[in-house]
């Protein structure tokens, strides 16, 4: 429904009644992340680690955290301490994929025993991930390779979920970055039919957050524009500090209206406020 904060507060009524319960902390961290509220996240979330250390998704999420406040190098050695819990790889990859070392992004996914690294915000096949960081490589030969397997996995897998939003965004994404506009937009917008922020403000944000990267790939740099700033103003995954570190948003740097975006007093974070 949206109503993030109201969520919140009643999940901190149940820390108070329980507090020995690892997963009200991480609860209650992943709302204040998705408030925007990192530096109170940050505190839930190592609470969360020390109730119950082997919970991979504590980890994974003070992580997530430390890259919407643009410190990577602490996300990076959050995960590269305690690489003995399970399930790191895709975030690893990412986390060397927007620091922008691109060949230990490709061989910390190489490592990963997994063909599918799914969730219910996202179903990424291995395949879509390479494609993503040789095309931030900006190496359309090895790119288009992994799109097309990405394609034949992500096909296959709509005819057994043929109402599957999250294989529908990727599907998107697999399309432009093969160059075939129309029907990236159709599948974008598949996804948005089934779910978006109107519908399921969380889940719905990812939907929309796949747009944009849509739009960005079929070089609709306006519209991308558009779909960030809209984005920026919602409750969800997305600062400004993770798009002036990307490096997949980086053809729109030159961008006037994405200088003004990124560079806005009011998406900006301030810690000591927070």
């Amino acid at each position: 429904m949206g109503q993030f904060q109201k969520a919140f507060e009643y999940m901190d009524h149940a820390i108070s009644l329980n507090p020995s319960g690892w997963d009200g902390w991480y609860n209650a961290g992943e709302t204040l992340s998705i408030l925007g509220r990192y530096t109170q996240a940050e505190d839930y979330l190592k609470t969360a680690i020390d109730v119950n250390p082997s919970a991979a998704t504590s980890y994974i999420l003070l992580a997530l955290v430390h890259l919407a406040t643009g410190e990577v190098d602490k996300a990076r050695a959050l995960l590269v301490n305690n690489q003995n819990i399970d399930g790191y790889y895709m975030i690893r990859s990412n986390i060397e994929l927007i620091d922008r070392n691109y060949e230990e992004a490709i061989s910390i996914l190489e490592s990963s025993p997994y063909e599918v690294m799914a969730d219910q915000w996202a179903y990424t096949p291995k395949p879509l991930q390479f494609g993503l960081i040789y095309y931030v490589m900006s190496d359309r030969e090895l790119a288009n390779e992994h799109f097309q397997k990405a394609r034949q996995v992500l096909e296959d897998k709509l005819r057994e979920l043929p109402d599957d939003s999250r294989l529908y965004s990727s599907l998107g994404i697999v399309y432009a970055g093969l160059g075939m506009t129309e029907e990236a937009l159709a599948a974008g917008n598949k996804a948005l039919s089934i779910i978006n922020i109107s519908v399921d403000a969380y889940r719905g944000f990812f939907r929309e957050l796949d747009m944009a990267r849509i739009l960005l790939m079929i070089g609709e740099h306006d519209e991308t524009i558009a779909k960030l700033e809209f984005l920026l103003q919602q409750n969800g995954f997305i600062s400004v500090e993770l798009l002036k570190k990307d490096p997949f948003w980086d053809p729109l740097r030159d961008i006037d209206a994405f200088q003004a975006l990124i560079e806005n007093p009011k998406y900006q974070i301030n810690l000591d406020d927070n």
